[in-house]
């Protein structure tokens, strides 16, 4: 049977996740997830997008302004410093709020603001990544099947309070792969747990929590993010609470373990 067409409307927040088929490895060095972060930048462009041309245009921007760096004052008098927006080209499609990116899945909180603007970005996104990925590992030998469970999974986040959540959710995935499985059983070690999640590169908390990581992923979205979440110590505060709360079931149960019901 011919699957329900999504429609997704613009303005509205969608919570996104993409997994690999069979829960297979996504990312399995820094190189993939530096190319993960790229592809969320690069793919938000409603014109076609050459990523290799987009690299060479990266390039010789560093380039560029590692020479006026180089310069004397009396050499640098009269040369104007291009800014990084500058070399920003794109005709976006959506707005990021929030990205996590984990071995074998990622997150995404997205608003269109354009027809069609989701679709169309998961769609550049994904084949993107995935030819990506058999380029790098398989090389000329051609990989069949799929790449990516079905299609990607969408919520609909109608409010502020789900939005809260589902940031938090999100930021704090990563956690599971110090503490597997701490959603249910609890985090035996939360001062660990933070400080874990305020060092994963991967993830947009860190911007949101006042390091500099990758900013110009969520920038368009910072103010409002900022807002609903009060602001950087609001993120980091809520991330925070999670985590003790969860830290809290590992206290509760050890608590019954004392006491005998026979």
């Amino acid at each position: 049977m011919p699957r329900e067409k999504r429609q997704f409307e613009n303005g509205e927040l969608y919570h996104i996740t993409l997994r690999r088929i069979a829960d297979e490895v996504l990312f399995k060095d820094i190189g993939d997830y530096f190319r993960g972060i790229f592809g969320i930048y690069e793919f938000n462009n409603s014109n076609p997008v050459i990523i290799r041309k987009r690299r060479e245009e990266r390039r010789q921007f560093k380039n560029y302004m590692a020479n006026i760096r180089g310069l004397t004052p009396a050499e640098s008098a009269g040369v104007r410093p291009l800014s990084i927006k500058e070399l920003d080209k794109r005709s976006k499609i959506v707005q990021v709020l929030s990205f996590v990116l984990m071995p074998n899945h990622l997150h995404l909180i997205l608003r269109q603001i354009v027809d069609k603007g989701i679709s169309l970005f998961m769609q550049k996104f994904g084949s993107g990544l995935a030819a990506y990925f058999f380029e790098r590992y398989y090389g000329k030998m051609k990989k069949k099947g799929h790449f990516f469970q079905d299609r990607f999974n969408a919520v609909h986040i109608v409010n502020d309070r789900q939005l809260q959540v589902a940031f938090v959710y999100d930021w704090t995935n990563p956690i599971a792969l110090i503490e597997p499985g701490w959603k249910e059983k609890g985090i035996k070690n939360p001062a660990k747990a933070k400080k874990f999640l305020e060092q994963y590169r991967w993830s947009s908390y860190l911007d949101c929590i006042g390091i500099k990581n990758f900013p110009s992923i969520i920038e368009a979205e910072k103010d409002f993010l900022m807002e609903v979440m009060g602001g950087a110590e609001g993120c980091r505060q809520a991330v925070n609470d999670w985590i003790l709360q969860k830290g809290g079931i590992i206290k509760i149960a050890e608590s019954f373990k004392r006491f005998s019901f026979d």
